[in-house]
Formats: C-alpha cells, sequence, structure tokens
C-alpha cells in the first residue's frame, strides 16, 4: 500500500508540468484583431465626477487659507510701493459749552508740536519712499494723524516719508522699535 502511494504522489521538488491551458488565453488575447475597450457604469462616473468636485473645492478652500495668510503678513516695503495703511477709527465725544476765557490751554502733544525738519535735531526715522510726491504726502498725513510728526524730503527721484526729530540716536530707539513692526524695513538717518 506504501508502495502505492508512493508512486500516486508527484514528488515535491520536481519540475512542474507545463499547463497548455493557462497559455492559449494569452496568446489569444496577442493575436485578436479587436481593440480592447473599457466597461464602465454609470455609478462609476457619477463617483469620479463627485471626487473630482470635492477635490477641486480641497484646493479652492486651501489657496482662499494661503491667501489670507498672505493678506495678514507684513509685506515687505518696497520703493515705489505704498503701503495698505489703516487709517484708525473716529473717536465719538462729546461737546461740552466752556468759556474760552477762563478754560485752561491744551497742551499739544510733543509729537505733535513740529511738522518741519529742525535743524537742532539732525536725526530722523525714514519709513517709506515712493517715487509720486502725492503718495509721500498720502503716507505722510495718514501717519500723521496717528499722531506722530512726519515730513517729506526729496533725495534723487524718491520721496522719503519720515517721522519723529532726535537730537541723538539713542533718543529715538523706542520709537523706532515701534515703527519696525509696522514698517520693517525703516531706520534711523540723518536728515
Amino acid at each position: 500500500m506504501k508502495e502505492q502511494n508512493q508512486e500516486n504522489q508527484p514528488d515535491l521538488f520536481s519540475q512542474p508540468i507545463p499547463d497548455k491551458k493557462r497559455s492559449e488565453p494569452l496568446q489569444e488575447l496577442r493575436r485578436s484583431p479587436q481593440p480592447i475597450l473599457l466597461h464602465t457604469t454609470l455609478e462609476q462616473i457619477v463617483f469620479y465626477a463627485i471626487v473630482f468636485v470635492l477635490y477641486s473645492c480641497g484646493v479652492f478652500f486651501f489657496g482662499v487659507l494661503r491667501g489670507k495668510s498672505i493678506d495678514t503678513a507684513p509685506a515687505p516695503q518696497s520703493l515705489g510701493r505704498s503701503p495698505a495703511v489703516q487709517r484708525p477709527q473716529p473717536v465719538q465725544t462729546q461737546t461740552v459749552a466752556v468759556d474760552p476765557a477762563t478754560a485752561p490751554a491744551a497742551p499739544v502733544p510733543p509729537a505733535v508740536r513740529s511738522q518741519t525738519p529742525d535743524p537742532a535735531k539732525p536725526y530722523t526715522i525714514q519709513l517709506l519712499s515712493h517715487r509720486r510726491k502725492d503718495y509721500a504726502d498720502r503716507d505722510a498725513s495718514a501717519i500723521r494723524r496717528g499722531g506722530m510728526p512726519t515730513f517729506v524730503m526729496r533725495k534723487g527721484d524718491y520721496y522719503i516719508v519720515c517721522a519723529g526729530q532726535y537730537a541723538s540716536s539713542d533718543e529715538a530707539t523706542g520709537d523706532l522699535r515701534m515703527f519696525r513692526q509696522k514698517y520693517r524695513d525703516c531706520f534711523l538717518r540723518r536728515k
């Protein structure tokens, strides 16, 4: 009986016998003159259309987020471009009738006292530069409304918007730090 089982069982390590049935469909496919057509169903087309629409919405959403992050980041100041100036919101105040003869004179803040260059104070902070004078005047007046004395100087083909007047460079360091938060490329210069 053992001999009969051994004869019927093929050896595990013997060479496999090639099956002619497996190779026939491949050869028929190679020989067929007809083109191979893809078959899709309506559900597959709808599914791919929905995936495409969702992908497009995702790309648009991330593009909008990227655009918003670019707009909120401080833009570098370059020559010839006018920056976006935020206008201060008007403050509502109540008017009270006061007799001008008895009212004390309101002190003028030191930052707004003079708007013309003072030769005794040779240092100033250069904020912006423009090729057109009207852009420079517009930006200077916006900064002036914020309470800082400003003036416009001409240097070559450019109009330079300067803020503050200082007797020494040490005196200007506090204002320079404040301006660098909004105008990244501003610097201290001699008039």
